[in-house]
């Protein structure tokens, strides 16, 4: 997954990041003319989380919300268009994120949503899920299971690898770790120790990616090609123990 942070700088925050902590990356994507931001990842995470950020983000999503039927709420079409813009996610893939946020089935997201949604996104990018799982793991469980049992499915927590990128094959590792299997439902407090053990792997990794872009100019990472096409969905990246520099 390639992420537009340019798009957030400038349509969501304006360019009005803290200049005193700024320091110009030189570009996951900017060589290829795909990302020109001048804000990491992680500035850019931490901005979405300052009380300044927050308000920045929200006045944007209600100057669209405005234009939406509903309370203060956005479109199917609108969240299409957003992620369109702020990622390379196929349109199947971002109605599949959206069918998943929207636990309500009203076909409209709320600002909590889309708050979190964007932040995910972000800390993918800059490796914080381990810190984006502390802030909103309770809320993410919350949408994710069933109102009735209180409990994740596979199918539904395996979904969450469209957003990050995380295998099919990587989350069954980590549900292998707990003594758990595929046809496990997920607890809230199993949800949360699994999902740490998964990200902060993953965060590991992508720290690895960071630490090697800066020898040898570049962040981009795929799946191992060897790896069977049957484990993984569908252009995901598998970060665990097989990410590799393209």
């Amino acid at each position: 997954m390639r992420i537009n942070l340019e798009f957030l700088e400038t349509d969501i925050f304006g360019s009005q990041l803290d200049s005193a902590a700024s320091t110009p990356t030189g570009g996951s994507y900017a060589k290829l003319g795909l990302n020109r931001a001048k804000f990491s990842g992680k500035q850019i995470y931490e901005k979405l989380h300052s009380e300044t950020g927050a308000g920045q983000a929200k006045k944007w999503f209600l100057v669209k919300a405005a234009n939406c039927p509903g309370d203060n709420a956005l479109s199917e079409e609108l969240i299409l268009q957003y992620l369109r813009k702020l990622t390379d996610f196929d349109d199947y893939v971002i109605l599949e994120i959206f069918d998943l946020l929207d636990w309500q089935d009203s076909g409209l997201l709320a600002f909590n949503e889309f708050l979190m949604l964007t932040a995910l996104i972000v800390a993918r990018e800059a490796g914080l899920c381990v810190h984006f799982l502390e802030h909103y793991g309770q809320r993410m469980f919350d949408v994710l299971a069933d109102p009735t049992t209180k409990e994740i499915e596979f199918s539904k927590y395996a979904r969450i690898g469209f957003i990050l990128g995380v295998s099919e094959y990587d989350v069954v590792k980590a549900l292998k770790m707990f003594d758990m299997t595929a046809s496990t439902r997920l607890s809230s407090e199993e949800f949360l120790r699994v999902s740490r053990a998964l990200l902060l792997e993953f965060d590991q990794q992508v720290e690895s990616v960071a630490l090697s872009d800066r020898s040898r100019g570049s962040t981009f990472i795929r799946i191992d090609a060897n790896e069977p096409e049957h484990v993984r969905p569908p252009r995901t990246v598998s970060c665990v123990g097989r990410c590799v520099i393209v």
